[in-house]
């Protein structure tokens, strides 16, 4: 927003350190896209253009953890190359996706995702609306309001009006209880919970049209199973699953933990350090090359709204 920024415009600090920051962050934008997004696209759209008939139930429920990861390095890489594009001429724009799918109930996800679109509909919407100064029931309305206008913001069809309706079902049973549940389990079992419920959310955000949801939504409750050499499943090669598993283990903060223990234990020399890091974005940048050379264009998800 212009607030966030109105400052800079005028009066702002371009220098080498945050130059180079920028170069990283924008590279790994781009790695996000190209290496992890475009692939787990295509095996996205592969399950996606079967008839639903043809899916076993584990097939369904994959292709719907698929989805999720496909839109979160979709739309974090788009993120990532305009902040670090931004640093590039001394503006410092603010996060906007900070590992969503590593925490451990849906308040935090929405507070760790898509962060600028969330705090518009706080200030804009919510706030204005009373947010929490009208009492509990008006305070769970306005939040579950939010939401449902969040799903129009991503379009009229019916498909996105439920997701954005149903997580705001999510956030208003954590805010009269179902936290207290949660808090009670294993952290990671409430982490599963979270990609439980955003996965599942797929089944409108990806769908073309609600009775497909509603048919696919029946796939997922109703047990099939599937051939392992039908020919869905033949179209997953193993680069498809490294692709999958890379992508996993990015959803999470690791490369933080690790520079933060580097740090700590001054494993590794301040200077000899930095080459290394550089030598790991040049080789993830060539690769990043190397891939848009090899497939067709495939623009951001982003861009549909």
């Amino acid at each position: 927003r212009y607030h966030d920024i109105s400052l800079q415009i005028n009066v702002r600090s371009e220098n080498l350190s945050l130059f180079t920051s920028g170069i990283k962050r924008f590279i790994t934008g781009l790695a996000k896209k190209v290496l992890i997004a475009d692939a787990l696209a295509q095996a996205d759209d592969i399950i996606f253009s079967y008839p639903i008939d043809n899916l076993g139930t584990g097939m369904a429920w994959l292709a719907l953890a698929i989805a999720a990861m496909r839109i979160y390095f979709d739309f974090s890489g788009y993120s990532d190359m305009a902040i670090g594009m931004g640093r590039m001429f001394g503006f410092r724009f603010l996060e906007n996706f900070n590992f969503p799918l590593s925490v451990t109930n849906m308040r935090s996800f929405w507070n760790h995702w898509h962060i600028s679109l969330s705090n518009w509909f706080r200030d804009y919407v919510y706030i204005p609306l009373g947010g929490n100064r009208k009492g509990p029931f008006k305070t769970q309305f306005n939040l579950w309001l939010i939401f449902f206008l969040s799903g129009l913001w991503h379009g009229s069809e019916w498909t996105f009006v439920i997701f954005g309706a149903y997580h705001g079902i999510f956030m208003v049973a954590e805010r009269i209880g179902l936290d207290k549940w949660l808090n009670k389990i294993p952290v990671f079992i409430q982490n599963i919970y979270v990609w439980l419920i955003f996965s599942f959310s797929m089944v409108f955000f990806r769908s073309p049209d609600l009775p497909f949801s509603i048919a696919y939504m029946q796939q997922l409750f109703t047990w099939h199973s599937i051939n392992p050499y039908h020919e869905v499943w033949v179209h997953l090669q193993p680069y498809f699953w490294a692709v999958l598993l890379t992508g996993l283990i990015f959803c999470y903060p690791i490369t933080r933990h690790i520079l933060s223990w580097a740090d700590a234990h001054q494993y590794i020399q301040s200077q000899k350090r930095e080459l290394i890091i550089w030598f790991i974005y040049s080789i993830l940048f060539l690769a990043t090359i190397a891939a848009m050379a090899s497939s067709s264009y495939s623009p951001f998800i982003y861009f549909r709204f």
